[in-house]
């Protein structure tokens, strides 16, 4: 192990070497964990860079991970590992992963490049990983330590995120999109919403804090909308309406009356021209008209006018995953672009109406699944978790009008665990694949 990390230290870079320090000192405290392996996956894909050069580089290490992650995981399953968790859920994310390998063959076959192909597959490959987390998850053992585990992966990325890039240019190096941390914010604010006492309630909305002070210095705009969104949700399904909701809504008057005040401290310590040019951006979000704040809303629209005059022409199957268009800058420069500002068009003109039907119907099925269960009687835990994963959706699926996240690596994982953990809280039954040899009936009589 020592020679393992002073060689990447050495060769590589010394940032590597501490990350495989990590993840050597996991396995040797709890060898080949799957839960613990996922974990680590999930906060190396919120690490990966897509505006850094070095996405090759670090979607390989990122691979590397996922194929210990599997390896882990199989040790622990052994023979229930070609096993689906059957759940609401269940269904049409398989048929989506089904659909999407399907594409990408499709693509193959059209001569596309596999580094297009490869970038689109992998996130749903990450999505679809939410069926593996089902299998191997149990809350009573793994509830805790996945909540430890999310913890550590969004503060960790808050950290590094704000300490490399000096706070003010995070908007400018491509990290504005940056999920992560506001969906552990998520999570930790509904720890807070349903929490038995006032002062643990203080507590977990203390702890979300500094995540949610990360998604402000994005300066994101969709980014914030999204926390927004989700807050606001996770508010709603919480307290409900009706005569005994108000005890809740008193609860969650408290909680976001805190996070307010920190607003506001944060104004009167930052300054309020900081405050000011806060607001004059999310205000800029409608405007079409040319300047620094407006350039990616015009930009946007170029881009949708594109793409719409794409899907026209093959509006029901897609053109396949992997494949390419010409677009244009403010400027009038063309360029290669396999990506588009609005994960929904993405998910249109690479897989069709089809495909996006299949997608629209996912997410919905997480964000009912989630709040269905959350509002039945259980431990609090499972329902802070189960409410977590349908406001998580909501977030990406607001970022999604705006963004692409869905179609990068970096929050999926975590949305898969998420998923996964609530599959497995609410399956119905498994489904197992066998095979036997011919003219046994495998052991039964």
């Amino acid at each position: 192990m020592l020679a393992a990390v002073l060689a990447t230290g050495l060769v590589g870079h010394w940032a590597l070497a501490t990350g495989l320090l990590i993840v050597l000192l996991v396995h040797v405290a709890r060898p080949f964990d799957f839960l613990v392996a996922f974990i680590l996956v999930t906060g190396g894909a919120s690490f990966v860079r897509g505006a850094a050069g070095q996405l090759t580089f670090e979607l390989r290490l990122l691979t590397g991970a996922i194929l210990l992650m599997l390896a882990c995981y199989v040790v622990s399953i052994r023979r229930q590992a070609l096993t689906i968790s059957r759940n609401h859920l269940t269904w049409p994310l398989f048929l989506y992963l089904v659909l999407s390998i399907a594409n990408a063959l499709r693509g193959l076959l059209c001569g596309y490049s596999p580094k297009w192909i490869g970038l689109d597959l992998m996130p749903v490959l990450g999505l679809a990983s939410a069926l593996v987390v089902a299998n191997a998850f149990e809350p009573r053992r793994d509830l805790r330590l996945a909540v430890v585990g999310v913890l550590a992966v969004g503060f960790a990325n808050a950290i590094v995120t704000l300490s490399s890039n000096k706070f003010a240019p995070m908007h400018k190096v491509g990290v504005y999109d940056a999920a992560v941390p506001g969906i552990v914010g998520l999570l930790l604010v509904n720890f807070s919403l349903r929490s038995r006492t006032p002062v643990t309630a203080l507590g977990w909305i203390a702890l979300s804090l500094p995540l949610f002070l990360h998604q402000f210095l994005t300066y994101g705009r969709g980014l914030w909308l999204a926390c927004l969104a989700g807050l606001a949700f996770s508010v709603l399904v919480f307290t409900g309406f009706g005569p005994r909701s108000v005890a809740r809504w008193r609860r969650s008057s408290v909680v976001v009356g805190t996070l307010a005040v920190f607003v506001l401290m944060l104004g009167f310590f930052l300054g309020t021209q900081f405050l000011q040019v806060a607001g004059s951006r999310l205000v800029s979000i409608t405007r079409t008209e040319y300047s620094y704040e407006t350039a990616s809303n015009a930009a946007r629209l170029i881009e949708y006018s594109t793409v719409v005059g794409l899907i026209s022409h093959s509006p029901w199957l897609g053109y396949g995953l992997g494949y390419t268009f010409l677009g244009s800058s403010l400027f009038g420069l063309r360029h290669e672009q396999s990506w588009v500002h609005e994960n929904f068009l993405l998910v249109w003109l690479k897989q069709g109406l089809v495909g996006l039907a299949v997608f629209v119907w996912m997410l919905w099925t997480a964000v009912t699944l989630g709040v269905r269960e959350a509002q039945r009687p259980r431990d609090y835990w499972e329902s802070a978790w189960l409410a977590a994963s349908a406001a998580g959706t909501v977030m990406l699926a607001v970022l999604s009008l705006s963004n692409f996240p869905l179609n990068v690596v970096n929050p999926v994982f975590l949305l898969a665990l998420l998923w996964g953990g609530s599959i497995a809280m609410t399956r119905e039954g498994f489904v197992r694949f066998r095979w036997f040899a011919p003219g046994t009936t495998g052991g039964t009589p």
